[in-house]
C-alpha cells in the first residue's frame, strides 16, 4: 500500500504460492510495482515470484491470465508448469536438477565462462516461454538439462532489470547456514554453492543501465549577471547495446517554483562512459537566494530513472569572472 520507489533498489519475490501473491497484492500495489522496475528497479522472482511475474500462467495444461489475477505481466510471455518430468510439486518431492548455462550474454561474462552447469534444487518452478516478436527482449541465461527449455532469464523493463528463476538457488542444499528446513535438503549434494550465482544477479540487478553523476562547482556562490561552473556530467552505459534516454534540465527557485530547459534526447553506445561540463550564466535580472539546479534522466517511454541536483546561491554585485566560451544548458 506504499510508495516504496525510494527504498529499495531491488525487490525479491520468494518461492510460495502465487496465488497468495495475487490474492494480497491489489491492483493499485501491482501498478507500484511495474512503476518501480520501469524507474530503473530491480525485480528478482524465484519459482512462485517468477509465476507471479509472467504475462499468463500454463499449470497443468490450463491457461491462467490477468482475469486469473495474473496481471503483473513483466515478462512477456508465459510460465508453464508444473514439470512432472523433472519433480513431482503435489508430492513435494525436491530434487536436485542440472541447469545449462550456454549462452553469451554480458550478464555472466563477469561471473563465468559459458558453457557451465550448475545444479539447482527444484520443484514446481516454471520455464519460460517468450511471446513471438518478443524473443529479442529476453536474454535466457540458464536451460532445463533434458530438454533445452529456458529455467532462468533477464529482461529489461522500462529502465529496469528482471530476472526469473524457475528453480531454488537461495537454498543451500548441504548446509544448514540457510536457515531452510526441508526434508532431507541439508544432506543433498549441490556441487558448489548456488550463492555466488544470486550475489552476481543481484550486483547486475541494482546497477542501473545509466549510471548519472552530476558533481557541482568548486564555488556555489555566484553574482547576478555571473557564470556558474564549471559543473560536470558523467554518464555510463552498463548495458551491453545503445541505450536512448532523455535529458531534463531545470532550476528550482528561491519560491520553489521550477523552470524547466527544453528536453533533450541522447544516447550512449553499450559499456561507454562520457564525462563533459557545463557552465549556467546567471541574468542580471535574477533573484537573489538559493537555486537548485537539477537533471532529470526519462527513458523513452517517459519513465522517470535519476534525478540529480545541487544547490547555488545567488548574490548582488557585479560578477568577476571574464565570459569565455562556454555551452549553456
Amino acid at each position: 500500500t506504499q510508495d516504496f520507489s525510494n527504498l529499495y533498489k531491488v525487490i525479491l519475490f520468494p518461492g510460495g504460492y502465487a496465488t497468495w501473491y495475487n490474492y494480497f497484492i491489489n491492483k493499485t500495489g501491482k501498478e507500484r510495482i511495474r512503476s518501480f522496475v520501469k524507474s530503473g528497479g530491480g525485480y528478482l522472482g524465484i519459482c512462485a515470484g517468477s509465476y507471479f511475474a509472467v504475462d499468463k500462467v500454463e499449470w497443468g495444461g490450463v491457461t491462467y491470465d490477468d482475469e486469473s489475477g495474473y496481471d503483473l505481466d513483466l515478462f512477456p510471455g508465459t510460465g508453464v508448469g508444473d514439470i512432472k518430468k523433472v519433480a513431482d510439486y503435489y508430492a513435494g518431492k525436491w530434487v536436485m536438477y542440472t541447469f545449462n548455462f550456454k549462452t553469451e550474454n554480458s550478464i555472466l561474462s563477469s561471473y563465468k565462462t559459458v558453457p557451465y552447469s550448475e545444479d539447482i534444487i527444484y520443484l514446481g518452478g516454471p520455464y519460460f516461454k517468450t511471446d513471438k516478436g518478443s524473443e529479442s527482449k529476453v536474454t535466457v541465461l540458464a536451460t532445463f538439462a533434458d530438454d533445452g527449455q529456458p529455467g532462468i532469464v533477464a529482461f529489461q523493463y522500462g529502465s529496469g532489470k528482471v530476472v526469473l528463476f524457475g528453480p531454488h538457488p537461495e537454498i543451500e542444499e548441504d548446509s544448514d547456514r540457510d536457515g531452510v528446513t526441508l526434508d532431507g535438503e541439508d544432506t543433498m549434494d549441490d556441487n558448489g554453492s548456488d550463492w555466488d550465482l544470486v550475489g552476481h544477479i543481484l550486483n547486475w540487478l541494482e546497477t542501473p543501465i545509466i549510471s548519472h553523476t552530476l558533481t557541482p562547482p568548486s564555488n556555489t556562490t555566484v553574482s547576478k549577471g555571473g557564470t556558474l561552473g564549471p559543473f560536470t556530467v558523467k554518464e555510463t552505459n552498463n548495458g551491453s547495446s545503445f541505450y536512448n534516454f532523455y535529458v531534463q534540465p531545470y532550476i528550482t527557485k528561491p519560491d520553489k517554483t521550477t523552470v524547466n530547459f527544453s528536453k533533450i534526447l541522447t544516447g550512449i553506445d553499450g559499456g561507454k562512459t562520457r564525462t563533459h561540463s557545463h557552465y549556467l550564466s546567471i541574468p542580471t535580472r535574477s533573484e537573489l537566494g538559493t537555486f537548485t539546479f537539477g537533471v532529470k534522466l526519462t527513458d523513452t517511454s517517459g519513465n522517470l530513472f535519476d534525478n540529480d541536483s545541487f544547490d547555488f546561491t545567488v548574490v548582488s554585485g557585479s560578477s568577476t569572472v571574464k565570459k569565455k566560451n562556454y555551452r549553456k544548458l
